[in-house]
């Protein structure tokens, strides 16, 4: 079966059932969990299915919903990808042998667990859908990924375990190495979904030997309701080559940046 007619069949499935998990449709195509995987992330990207913990609903079911609810993280819309992707295989290049690990939320985090090294790592995030995604991977299936979720009070927005519970439990960690994204950096703030979030994130990077902030280089110069932290609480910046020389100088004022 071609990538296209294997893709459409995805499609076909989800639109009849509502969802469709990963192994329901690599067992339905003959394939493996990885290509179907793969299959799921491009037709997400490309708005035809909505990605979720674990597989895929129909985007006909989405559009169904009350269009006063605010966006869900899977619902939100995809783009830049190669550059998501650069950024994504930069941070993950960060990551050692042995480390422990905070993965915050965000598109280019998601994309970032597929990239990491494949050594024992311990992994820790408060998102759903990054742990499914780990829980998903050949390398937590082979053992070499040591996977902690932090609990607490869930928010289907953010697809984030967010609250007192979840503050508890980071205070009780170590880590390595945390990253985190941003939908806009500004003036030394970086900004994201959630204002509550930000506390978490602010939680983890504190608890971390050395802190990333990851986002592609269209995030530069914009704002948001929700400022989450300094950009000099980071180690560095993670972006991509789009950067301007203006926008590197704005913001090495207060980190460094790899691109």
């Amino acid at each position: 079966m071609l990538k296209a007619e294997r893709q459409d069949a995805i499609i076909s499935l989800c639109n009849e059932q509502r969802s469709l998990t990963v192994r329901e449709a690599a067992k339905a195509l003959g394939v493996s969990d990885m290509t179907a995987r793969r299959d799921f992330d491009e037709l997400a990207e490309q708005g035809r299915i909505a990605r979720v913990y674990g597989g895929a609903r129909s985007v006909f079911d989405s559009k169904a919903a009350d269009p006063l609810e605010e966006a869900t993280h899977h619902s939100r819309p995809g783009g830049r990808r190669s550059e998501k992707e650069h950024v994504a295989r930069l941070a993950a290049s960060l990551v050692k042998k042995g480390d422990a690990i905070y993965l915050g939320s965000g598109s280019t985090i998601e994309t970032m667990v597929g990239l990491l090294p494949r050594t024992r790592l311990r992994i820790t995030t408060a998102s759903l859908s990054v742990f499914g995604l780990v829980v998903d991977s050949e390398a937590y299936d082979s053992g070499l990924y040591e996977l902690h979720l932090l609990g607490g009070k869930y928010d289907r927005t953010t697809m984030m375990f967010d609250s007192p519970e979840t503050y508890a439990m980071i205070a009780s960690y170590g880590f390595d190495r945390a990253f985190e994204s941003a939908i806009g950096i500004m003036d030394g703030i970086a900004y994201g979904h959630s204002a509550t979030a930000g506390f978490t994130v602010r939680l983890a990077f504190g608890a971390s030997r050395e802190s990333y902030l990851i986002a592609d280089s269209s995030k530069i110069g914009k704002r948001d309701h929700n400022g989450y932290c300094s950009l000099r609480e980071v180690d560095a910046l993670v972006t991509d080559d789009g950067i301007t020389t203006e926008q590197r100088a704005e913001v090495e004022r207060y980190t460094k940046v790899i691109c």
